[in-house]
């Protein structure tokens, strides 16, 4: 994600997420540290799972195929697009 601080947390606001930019590097490049959640959104753009560290790459793709699975158009939709 990029975009000016304020833009950075507002969203960051509305995810619950956390952020802190860090001093510029000495070639002005700007670094942030953020939490690491990972969020599943469904189609209509809410939250339907935060995972942490915690979480294993199974569960999330279980989850992942689950939700996809709830939206019996969204196949179509994705690959009436190529």
């Amino acid at each position: 994600f990029s975009g000016s601080t304020a833009d950075v947390q507002r969203v960051a606001q509305q995810y619950g997420a956390v952020f802190m930019p860090e001093p510029s590097t000495a070639n002005g490049t700007r670094r942030v540290a953020h939490s690491d959640f990972v969020y599943l959104l469904d189609l209509d753009g809410y939250v339907r799972k935060i995972y942490d560290g915690e979480d294993t790459v199974a569960e999330m793709q279980a989850d992942v195929v689950s939700l996809l699975n709830e939206h019996t158009g969204f196949w179509s939709r994705l690959f009436s697009a190529f």
